[in-house]
């Protein structure tokens, strides 16, 4: 079962949502094992839109994918919809990947289709 995108933005601390979709879902884990679940998701605001890429460990709360001392973006906002050509480079500027992370077993990896067309208006870019 993949996250509920409500809760995600609510543990996300997103405000005045009008709309969340479930981009896609990363479930990894490495020989500690340290278990990492990753989404990408895109929600509309009264603000506009933004694109966001989280995280959690062992169902606790979705926190932003952020590493601070690199030039990596967990969430970009956008007056609109975000294009075909702004979600691919966020994917870029948020370092999101199809495959596990170096070190990492990929357990689990899915992109809801319909999400995309629903939220996005356009299908799954493959990253």
């Amino acid at each position: 079962m993949l996250p509920d995108p409500i809760e995600t933005a609510r543990d996300l601390q997103l405000q005045d949502v009008q709309a969340v979709y479930l981009l896609a879902f990363r479930a990894e884990e490495d020989r500690r094992p340290l278990y990492v679940e990753s989404v990408l998701l895109v929600a509309q605001t009264s603000d506009g839109w933004l694109l966001g890429h989280g995280y959690r460990h062992r169902r606790g709360n979705w926190q932003w994918s952020a590493v601070f001392d690199a030039d990596q973006i967990p969430r970009r906002d956008y007056p609109q919809r975000p294009s075909k050509a702004e979600v691919s480079q966020f994917l870029q500027d948020t370092w999101w990947k199809s495959k596990p992370t170096k070190g990492f077993r990929l357990l689990r990896y899915e992109l809801p289709e319909q999400a995309w067309l629903d939220g996005l208006g356009f299908p799954p870019i493959s990253r």
